[in-house]
């Protein structure tokens, strides 16, 4: 009788285990969405850095092919609002950050269109997007520290 009762303990700890495996892939899949999103999120960012630097500095040789046009800016302001849609498995503070640079980006792009955007708003454009890349990098980006051929270290 006593085999039978470790027999059912062992039988009921994996039908535990196996009833588990579920949850866990699930938690994997919503791990790997938010990393994907955020890696998306990111490279738009990024991608309008040097538009607002060459605002901030304009004695940096910012090449044009990299400068942003107004109607540019526009569609990828929408492309990132789409990606927000995608936003609910991210973290509050991300989500936060995020918001907070979209809704100055868009305040902000009537007065780019029209050449008007100060050096002082572009400044805080991307302080806010550095902002919320920190965060997004925070959380994790990726798996592991991404390759960086222009740091002296890689060099080595």
């Amino acid at each position: 009788m006593e085999s039978w009762q470790a027999i059912s303990s062992i039988a009921a700890c994996f039908a535990a285990i196996v009833a588990l495996i579920p949850i866990f892939r699930a938690n994997w899949a919503t791990k790997s969405k938010a990393r994907n999103l955020r890696m998306r999120l990111s490279i738009k960012i990024y991608r309008l850095r040097p538009t607002f630097g060459a605002l901030v500095d304009p004695s940096i040789n910012t090449p044009e092919s990299v400068i942003v046009s107004s109607d540019e800016l526009a569609v990828m302001l929408e492309r990132l609002e789409n990606l927000m849609a995608e936003s609910e498995i991210l973290t509050p503070k991300e989500q936060d950050r995020l918001s907070g640079y979209l809704a100055n980006l868009e305040l902000m792009l009537p007065l780019y269109k029209a050449g008007e955007l100060s050096p002082d708003a572009a400044e805080n454009l991307l302080l806010l997007g550095d902002r919320a890349i920190n965060e997004l990098e925070e959380n994790g980006l990726t798996h592991s520290e991404p390759h960086q051929p222009w740091s002296e270290d890689s060099n080595a």
